[in-house]
């Protein structure tokens, strides 16, 4: 988080002395202090008001961690000034980050191999578009840990330790219906979500594609960077192009629709969804969850046995659903008995250095 918090600083100097006092006082907080109450303009900050009153006082260290996390990128925003009148506010603070992502060299030429090597059969094309979609997830600008491992690689089949892939295949083909996917991050990621998207929109299925309200977790994906994504997709001729033209085309007819919801950026896990999150839920026929937060969020960040059924964990979210996600977090379930011993001791590592993921469905 220091670090972070560093890179932040760095990347909007020169900064406004009411901004640098509060960037001071953060690092000073995170790094040997108390949890401080704070207040700004945010339609969010009652919520993260009421949400940090029982840990007022505690140190950093001492918080439930997904709590802390939720905390500190949403203080961030506070030092900024982000949601005041400023010259820093509404700015995204992670965006030469994100943007470095959409070069030819790195998401964009990743894309076109993707989109270059799809096989012509429908169920073919949707099971190589979420392989894409999940190992896009390993390119992710808030974790050192994962980033060692190296850039994207699109085909570690060795490496999916939960494989449901052919029965979310056929569910995702099964003609008309609504798809709900929860983005992750931007950049590589967001680009091979958007594949696999426009191929769901080819399939005649509406989808909803629900993104942060607000920037956190320095990459996580906002309305603002799908905007420009698509807009730097338009500028490149030929498939990148094509795809977001029939993305763009999806979203005038309707067939399309960008969601975003303030719990995306809450320190809630999904048991507290709330309601207008359920009734749309409700509506679909599968919701994807892209990423490693939106899977502590789904197991409640809690240490499960890694041999528990996913099915007992996840039984109380209103909607069929799959889990595409790499592994940056000490939380898996639903694994064989001794599969997690024997990874252990192949590899210490194998639960936070993202090399690893799973396809995991739950579909009552």
């Amino acid at each position: 988080m220091p670090e972070i918090l560093r890179g932040v600083r760095r990347g909007l100097e020169p900064l406004p002395p009411d901004s640098a006092q509060r960037f001071e006082a953060l690092h000073l907080e995170i790094t040997s202090g108390a949890v401080t109450e704070f207040a700004d303009a945010g339609a969010d900050t009652e919520l993260f008001a009421e949400a940090t009153r029982p840990h007022l006082g505690k140190n950093w260290l001492d918080l439930p961690w997904f709590f802390a996390e939720a905390l500190f990128y949403r203080r961030v925003l506070h030092a900024m000034g982000f949601f005041g009148e400023g010259p820093l506010a509404r700015v995204d603070p992670y965006a030469r980050a994100k943007q470095a992502e959409l070069t030819p060299r790195e998401g964009l030429g990743r894309l076109c191999k993707v989109l270059a090597a799809l096989a012509d059969a429908s169920q073919a094309r949707v099971h190589q578009l979420l392989l894409a979609s999940l190992w896009g997830n390993r390119v992710d600008l808030s974790y050192n840990v994962a980033t060692a491992l190296g850039a994207y690689q699109g085909n570690a089949a060795s490496d999916l330790l939960i494989d449901d892939t052919g029965v979310v295949v056929q569910r995702l083909t099964g003609g008309a219906g609504k798809i709900a996917l929860i983005a992750d991050n931007a950049g590589t990621e967001l680009l091979m979500d958007l594949a696999l998207v426009r191929e769901l929109l080819s399939l005649g299925k509406n989808v909803e594609l629900h993104l942060k309200s607000q920037p956190t977790f320095v990459s996580d994906a906002t309305r603002e960077d799908f905007i420009g994504t698509l807009a730097c997709l338009e500028q490149t001729p030929g498939v990148l192009r094509a795809l977001a033209q029939a993305l763009n085309a999806a979203l005038d007819a309707g067939q399309l629709e960008v969601v975003t919801d303030f719990f995306y950026t809450s320190p809630w896990h999904y048991p507290q969804l709330p309601g207008e999150l359920v009734r749309r839920f409700r509506a679909c026929d599968l919701v994807i969850l892209k990423g490693d937060a939106n899977y502590r969020r789904l197991c409640s960040d809690a240490h499960w046995p890694h041999s528990t059924p996913f099915s007992d964990v996840v039984d109380y979210f209103p909607a069929p659903l799959v889990a595409l996600r790499t592994l940056k977090s000490e939380l898996i379930v639903g694994l064989s008995p001794g599969t997690s011993e024997q990874l252990s001791a192949d590899e210490p590592e194998w639960l936070v250095n993202g090399r690893r993921g799973v396809i995991q469905a739950w579909l009552p």
